[in-house]
């Protein structure tokens, strides 16, 4: 809760972040019991929702604590029940997207998809460890993902991938 203490000065230069933080803070201050303060980061952040028409941060933190939160902050339930957060919506967007990997790319997602270590990748492909790493980074903020499970996963459901 501390990273997302200065979020009100945020919110008027940088909307989208503050919305994402207010959204961290609200759900974060829920879970250690802090009911006030999550409820004041809610209500921040669907103020912030309402005003500027995003709403994907919601998608991104467990919908089961802001629902628990919206009885004290009642534009978060006008929030929770707009069409693009019902359930697999925002997922099915995010699947949605086109992908574009370089070649080089696919061919460390497929080394990836064998379960090797960095360092063999590298060595099978004939290029450096930092390389493969640099390319493993642009994989994961292209499939929207963080770890490498994630980007297989990803990356076999929208087809990059023969399914496992």
């Amino acid at each position: 809760m501390e990273l997302t203490g200065d979020v009100n000065e945020l919110a008027a230069l940088r909307p989208r972040t503050a919305l994402k933080l207010a959204v961290v803070r609200a759900v974060a201050a829920h879970r250690a019991g802090h009911r006030q303060t999550a409820v004041e980061a809610l209500d921040l952040a669907t103020g912030l929702a309402l005003g500027s028409g995003i709403i994907r941060a919601f998608a991104l933190v467990p919908r089961g604590d802001i629902e628990q939160l919206a009885d004290q902050a009642p534009r978060a339930r006008e929030i929770l029940e707009r069409p693009e957060l019902a359930a697999g919506a925002v997922a099915q967007a995010l699947l949605s997207r086109p992908v574009n990997l370089s070649r080089s790319e696919l061919r460390v997602l497929v080394e990836l998809a064998t379960g090797r270590p960095v360092t063999h990748v590298a060595r099978r492909l004939f290029v450096s460890e930092s390389t493969i790493k640099t390319q493993v980074r642009s994989i994961y903020r292209k499939l929207d993902v963080h770890t490498r499970a994630d980007a297989l996963s990803r990356a076999r459901a929208l087809g990059i991938l023969p399914a496992g």
